[in-house]
């Protein structure tokens, strides 16, 4: 699929709309042989994940770093034709091209599947490595069926609710009847990969998942 700047727009535009609007998603393993419990995992964007997830987090083209308040800025200005897609591409080496590329179709995959109670298919958790590689950094990876060969893998890190530093405040807790363990977790990477390299050993299979959006105002 040939993305054009009219198609980022588009894109950019419903994604920006759909990032504000969900609170979370929950998404939940039932109890089974292998685990007398069940598992909720609560994923929760992270402020700097919009920009993070299409791999514009920082663009020289512009001369700004597109972060956190910059979020709306950088919709504006694509909108209004004062940012083109063409131009952030060239900006960029081949190879973290083609690594936007991955994130924008893992995008458009996800948003097309909002309303599927199965979004992802099964999860991974992970101790963290030392190394800034993305799967050594994440304690959690979240994946999602693509295609025959390929998956869409989300990975995480612990966290909370709360926008609070998560290297110190991480939420993991039972629920009263402690027969539900919950773990939030705090994306910070997308994209498409290759199936054959997904690590699949210790995958815990995702049996239901559901988007809680914010209330509606008025």
């Amino acid at each position: 699929m040939k993305i054009t700047n009219s198609i980022f727009k588009y894109l950019v535009f419903n994604y920006y709309k759909t990032f504000k609007s969900i609170e979370s998603f929950s998404l939940m393993h039932w109890a089974d042989n292998l685990l007398g419990h069940q598992i909720r995992l609560k994923l929760v964007w992270s402020l700097n994940f919009f920009m993070h997830s299409l791999g514009f987090a920082t663009n020289s083209t512009t001369g700004a770093s597109f972060e956190l308040n910059k979020q709306q800025e950088f919709v504006r200005k694509l909108m209004n034709n004062e940012i083109h897609f063409d131009d952030l591409i060239q900006t960029i080496s081949k190879r973290k091209r083609a690594n936007i590329y991955k994130k924008l179709l893992a995008i458009i995959w996800l948003l097309k599947r909002l309303k599927n109670t199965e979004i992802f298919q099964s999860f991974k958790l992970k101790p963290q490595g030392k190394k800034e590689k993305v799967y050594t950094r994440s304690e959690c990876i979240i994946i999602g069926k693509y295609s025959d060969n390929k998956v869409v893998a989300m990975h995480c890190l612990y966290g909370n609710n709360y926008g609070l530093n998560i290297n110190k405040h991480k939420s993991i807790y039972w629920n009263i009847s402690k027969q539900t363990k919950n773990i939030v977790v705090i994306p910070f990477s997308i994209k498409l990969m290759d199936k054959r390299k997904l690590r699949n050993d210790n995958l815990i299979k995702i049996d239901w998942s559901f988007v809680n959006f914010y209330p509606s105002k008025g």
